[in-house]
């Protein structure tokens, strides 16, 4: 039996989907620097800039509700709550679209503020409120889109969220530049406006697709909202930190070396914004994280945590060396011409990348304490390596040998962020509870994965027939574990026979001391959608009757598509 595992395939799937939206999303968020630089000047990227931590606030409001609920709705349904499950996004819609007003209204009273703040020259300060001027537009519809595409995304169509991000970042490449061209830099705010509706209509196609689970109860309930704020809050509160360090520099370079070197910050933002494509691992690993602990199933969890590692790791590399081989290039991206901001931008561009592999561990780690029941902590250790460690390194070392340095600081104290978190969770839990920070379910389960055929079925069940008799479980009940699954093997084999493609099985059984002699299975697989809980299946053959008949028999069984792909639970 050949083992391919299921989870860990959906997972790459969702991480390659997801990498590809985040890096769209962040070419997405500093094509208004680029477009501006090329087009208008340094004045102009200064501008973006300024305003660029007013949007990142925006991102943080508005993903209050959207990665949390989109993560509660997925442990819902890892439960098979389905009922709660529809509130909950019904909960988040009504949020959001409060959200935006919220926001849309209190940037309009307070553009001049905050302009007034920035405390720059009158051209810089011009571009800024022609930057504002449908920037506010778009904290109306930010909400929503965020919340679309990740209740999309955990939904396991990852092909509906690509095909948005490239949309989006198309269309907003077209009409910035056409935009721009006409109305200056506030058109490339309208731009962004465009294109975000784009993408949101074509993550609405979801709900048309057969794949699609998702339904809707119009309700707000509050009972779900501290939940949905706890689980949205270690992608929420990385943008209020990212603005925070964003502020941050822009006050220190402007106070220590002037205004001129603003697009110096901007290049080293790019790099920090590089990093939240990593953050793409955490947010496609949390759906399985949510369903293995409403299972209880901590090999399935071990599992894809450990897959999660290899990817950090490896991704963090990557990027790295890009960085330090091609980081000249940002330079040329943005627009950059004069020689002294070139050569700083080059220097500290590659300093600044050292913190990558860093933070591509610790972004998946933030990810997953937050469902794991560690919400605060992941806030405090997101805090850490976002603002507080880079913010202190780059005063300390810009404030006492200068510029150069001071980036230097910045980029290592990633590292030392790292080892301080490393050490907090030794500490926690100790070397047995490291690093995932949480006890050893008490039960005993086992995972088969195979891919479909006659043969891996029948190999499959006779390994859970002997391990059922290991754990001294009634002959009548491992009886009834085997025919289900022979008769479930035949059926998806046969409702899959043109399926084209490779389709991959999960066997989940579990064993629970507080229910001595019962047996819990649970069955996924990524073939075509089908019920095999529905008494009502249709019956077009033996077995299929057969199977029917048994699914009468069975009182305890539901069945739920999750992460897109089909799962069905037995209580034997």
């Amino acid at each position: 039996m050949k083992n391919v595992n299921l989870s860990r395939h959906k997972f790459y799937t969702l991480f390659t989907a997801g990498t590809i939206s985040f890096a769209v999303s962040t070419i997405a968020g500093f094509l208004d620097n680029i477009v501006s630089g090329n087009f208008l000047g340094e004045a102009a990227i200064s501008a973006v800039g300024l305003v660029t931590p007013i949007f990142t606030i925006v991102c943080f409001i508005s993903t209050l509700f959207a990665n949390g609920a989109a993560n509660y709705y997925t442990e819902a349904v890892g439960e098979f709550d389905k009922k709660k499950a529809y509130e909950i996004f019904g909960t988040a819609i009504i949020a959001s679209i409060g959200l935006g007003v919220i926001m849309m209204v209190s940037l309009f009273f307070l553009e001049d503020a905050i302009i007034n703040w920035f405390g720059v020259s009158e051209e810089i300060s011009e571009y800024c409120h022609q930057y504002f001027k449908y920037f506010i537009l778009l904290s109306l519809i930010q909400p929503m889109d965020w919340l679309l595409f990740a209740i999309v995304y955990n939904d396991g169509d990852q092909n509906c969220t690509i095909v948005s991000d490239v949309f989006k970042v198309g269309t907003n490449i077209i009409f910035a530049i056409i935009f721009c061209s006409l109305m200056g830099v506030a058109g490339v705010s309208l731009a962004r406006v465009i294109s975000t509706v784009i993408a949101m209509v074509i993550l609405c196609c979801h709900f048309f697709r057969k794949q699609n689970s998702l339904k809707v109860r119009f309700v707000f309930k509050t009972k779900y909202c501290p939940t949905i704020v706890k689980y949205s809050a270690v992608i929420a509160f990385g943008y209020l930190f990212t603005a925070i360090l964003n502020i941050a520099m822009n006050e220190f370079v402007v106070e220590m070396f002037g205004e001129f070197y603003i697009p110096v910050v901007n290049v080293i933002m790019f790099v920090f914004s590089i990093i939240t494509v990593c953050s793409s691992n955490g947010t496609a690993i949390t759906p399985f994280v949510c369903v293995y602990l409403s299972e209880k199933n901590m090999p399935g969890l071990k599992n894809i945590m450990n897959a999660g590692l290899k990817v950090a790791i490896i991704e963090g590399i990557v990027i790295t060396i890009l960085f330090m081989v091609f980081g000249d290039l940002v330079s040329v991206i943005y627009g950059i011409t004069t020689p002294a901001l070139v050569d700083m931008s080059s220097v500290a561009i590659r300093w600044a990348s050292v913190c990558i592999l860093f933070a591509s561990i610790i972004y998946l780690y933030v990810q997953y304490y937050v469902v794991a029941g560690h919400a605060v902590l992941s806030v405090v250790f997101s805090g850490l390596f976002m603002t507080v460690a880079p913010i202190w390194r780059l005063y300390f070392f810009g404030y006492m040998w200068g510029q150069i340095p001071g980036w230097a600081g910045w980029g290592l104290s990633f590292g030392l962020a790292f080892i301080i978190c490393s050490i907090v969770v030794l500490i926690m839990g100790g070397k047995k509870k490291f690093p995932l920070l949480i006890d050893e379910f008490n039960n005993t389960t086992k995972n088969y994965n195979f891919i479909l055929s006659a043969e891996a079925f029948a190999e499959a069940n006779k390994e859970i027939v002997e391990f059922l008799k290991e754990n001294n479980i009634a002959n009548k009940s491992v009886q009834k574990a085997s025919l289900l699954i022979e008769e479930m093997g035949v059926k998806i084999q046969d409702f899959n026979k043109d399926h084209k493609g490779k389709i991959l099985i999960e066997i989940s059984v579990q064993l629970d001391p507080q229910h001595p002699g019962k047996v819990f299975i649970v069955v996924r697989d990524n073939g075509k959608f089908l019920d095999v809980t529905d008494e009502d299946n249709a019956v077009t053959s033996l077995n299929s009757y057969m199977l029917a008949s048994y699914m009468r028999a069975v009182q305890d069984k539901t069945y739920v598509k999750t992460i897109g792909f089909n799962r069905s639970h037995y209580e034997i």
